[in-house]
């Protein structure tokens, strides 16, 4: 996403959920990343 003509900004986000049939080894996960790049 261009927020200048030298300025970038990304967003990036997943989601992760995972069955499994042994105990214990189930989990659910959220990550979110931002990012921003100058070009000079």
């Amino acid at each position: 996403m261009p927020l200048l003509q030298w300025l970038t900004l990304g967003l990036e986000y997943t989601y992760t959920d995972v069955n499994s049939s042994v105990p214990g080894r189930e989990y659910t996960e959220n990550r979110a990343r931002t990012t921003l790049s100058g070009l000079f």
